[in-house]
């Protein structure tokens, strides 16, 4: 019979005689219904199933005074299942607009072993979803360049990390948020800094990000005193003019 059955690894304990003095005589063969040589384990023994599925295991066994192809013989289904696993979420939960930062996750099973290139789903609001594999520790690691549009302050957006499943493995997800700033930005006038009354001057300025990055189609705004505002959009270069 079937002691106890986890993922892949089962203890087969069977076998005894009704005559006490044949016992110490009697042999054991083992078929797992997997494919693999049969083996003779004594009444104990334990077998790794490589997949998850259904096997029928036979257990056959003759004593000293048996025809071996007479040996009486046992069957039990097996029913091997994939591992339920466990996902979450260990990366930044903060970043700014058009700035790298990294998404992480950990994948363990139940038993609290790394899971190796399993397959993370990252998804951050309406940005994703992007894959990546975990490592021999169960890590998965991704850069992540926000591209959310962001209120006057950080906005939280919602963030899953999800392991769809394979062969061995069950599904697990995990929810958390990803709150996201406004980029910096630098204006610098370059324009004129003098004129007469009547005379047309260029006022022109160049708008960069944080990064030093020129910022196309935007809007900047002069006022010269009491003239103003005067609108100008700036082009490829952050130049408004």
């Amino acid at each position: 019979y079937v002691r106890c059955l986890e993922f892949r690894r089962v203890l087969f304990r069977s076998a005894t005689d009704p005559g006490s003095a044949d016992q110490a005589t009697l042999q054991y063969r083992w078929d797992f219904g997997d494919g693999t040589p049969s083996a003779t384990g004594g009444p104990s023994t334990l077998h790794a199933y490589s997949l998850p599925g259904d096997y029928t295991a036979v257990l056959t066994v003759c004593d000293k005074d048996e025809n071996p192809a007479s040996c009486p013989t046992s069957t039990r289904v097996v029913h091997v299942t994939k591992r339920d696993t466990t996902t979450s979420y260990t990366g930044m939960h903060d970043g700014v607009f058009d700035t790298p930062t990294t998404l992480n996750a950990s994948l363990v099973d139940e038993y609290g072993q790394s899971v190796n290139a399993g397959v993370v789903q990252f998804q951050v609001g309406t940005d994703g979803p992007f894959a990546a594999a975990t490592n021999s520790l169960g890590l998965a690691s991704r850069s992540y360049t926000p591209t959310l549009v962001s209120g006057s302050s950080p906005i939280a957006y919602a963030l899953a990390a999800s392991f769809a499943g394979n062969a061995l493995y069950n599904s697990s997800s995990a929810s958390d948020s990803f709150s996201e700033a406004r980029k910096a930005t630098v204006v610098s006038y370059t324009g004129a800094t003098t004129g007469t009354p009547n005379k047309v001057i260029p006022l022109t300025a160049r708008l960069l990000d944080a990064t030093g990055k020129p910022l196309a189609g935007k809007v900047v705004t002069f006022q010269l005193g009491a003239q103003g505002p005067i609108v100008a959009t700036t082009d490829a270069n952050g130049v408004a003019a």
